[in-house]
């Protein structure tokens, strides 16, 4: 009870911690304070450097809306308060504990409490900027990945989707991207992971309630059906049901995996084809544009169909990925 206790104080800490940090980060605000302490602060009390930081973060406030500055005051004091109850819990239960004849009275025994107390109230913050300062490393180093597209890498991005802190499962999945954008087979050669693997964590990523990063892995798992074609096939009726949802990026990379997918039998492509109908009819033009090229990879008669009636569309693109299409499923039926 006590150890689960530490771990919710110690990642709510961090989390407050990691956020500020990235704030600081990304706005180029790293500097000192001035020499103002500010006394009303309990920070105040333990010296000049504490009061140095709660002004700089303060200072930061001005800018932010009234009804926000009740919650970031509790966010900038949370660590200290917290660190004065357990300080003061741990003096007063060792002073209980003396009294009530459990803990011997001995002059050795009492000199230990106060030293005690001070541990055991700065361990969870200690504990927390141990964490942030490994987590911004990471993001960083994640970001840096991305950025050079290393494939050789590869294996870290995959690694920490599962982080348990958002940006990095972000930077994480944006670095994935980044390495398998434009040659995944190339890219996924260098993973120690065979390709079903990394398609099997990044479908996970689909189930859950994470928009950009879901769009990330989708966008990933595209790529990789271009030269994994037989791969994401399990998993079709998946990205069937995403066609369906009314969110542009899934509906695209969702229909392009489809076409991609290499199909053995008749069956398969008319199957697939029909799976695609949903896009062929929705109101956004780039999901049809996609459809149309898509249904150019599944030669049936449920391909031309769709495609003759994309022929007709209000939007030029459309009719000209269709065109294009019907010359490829012609070329098929020939």
């Amino acid at each position: 009870m006590i150890l689960r206790l530490y771990w919710i104080h110690v990642n709510y800490l961090s989390n407050i911690l990691y956020e500020k940090k990235v704030n600081r980060n990304e706005a180029k605000k790293l500097r000192s304070g001035n020499n103002n302490i500010i006394v009303w602060h309990p920070i105040a009390l333990i010296g000049i450097f504490y009061g140095k930081l709660i002004g700089r973060e303060l200072r930061g406030m001005k800018s932010e809306s009234l009804s926000e500055v009740p919650k970031n005051i509790f966010k900038l004091t949370y660590g200290v308060i917290t660190s004065f109850i357990i300080f003061w819990s741990v003096l007063i239960s060792s002073y209980i504990l003396f009294v009530t004849g459990v803990l011997p009275a001995s002059d050795d025994v009492g000199a230990l409490s106060f030293p005690l107390a001070i541990f055991i109230a700065i361990a969870p913050n200690i504990h927390a900027r141990y964490l942030v300062r490994n987590d911004f490393k990471l993001m960083i180093n994640l970001g840096e990945i991305g950025n050079n597209r290393s494939t050789e890498d590869i294996d870290k991005p995959i690694q920490h989707l599962d982080h348990r802190r958002y940006a990095i499962r972000f930077e994480a999945a944006h670095a994935l991207v980044s390495i398998i954008s434009e040659s995944p087979g190339k890219a996924i050669k260098y993973s120690s992971k065979d390709p079903e693997e990394i398609c099997e964590i990044l479908i996970q990523q689909l189930q859950k309630d994470e928009r950009e990063i879901q769009e990330l892995c989708i966008q990933c798992l595209s790529w990789i059906s271009r030269d994994y074609r037989r791969v994401l096939l399990p998993h079709a009726e998946l990205f069937a049901k995403l066609i369906r949802s009314d969110h542009t990026p899934f509906q695209i990379h969702s229909t392009t995996i489809l076409g991609n997918l290499e199909l053995s039998s008749s069956e398969e492509v008319k199957k697939c084809a029909n799976m695609i109908k949903p896009a062929v009819k929705d109101p956004d033009a780039d999901v049809r544009a996609k459809a149309a090229k898509s249904l150019g990879n599944l030669p049936c008669e449920y391909s031309l169909n769709m495609l003759h009636h994309l022929e007709e569309d209000v939007d030029s693109e459309v009719c000209q990925r269709a065109s294009e299409s019907l010359s490829k499923v012609n070329e098929y039926a020939s």
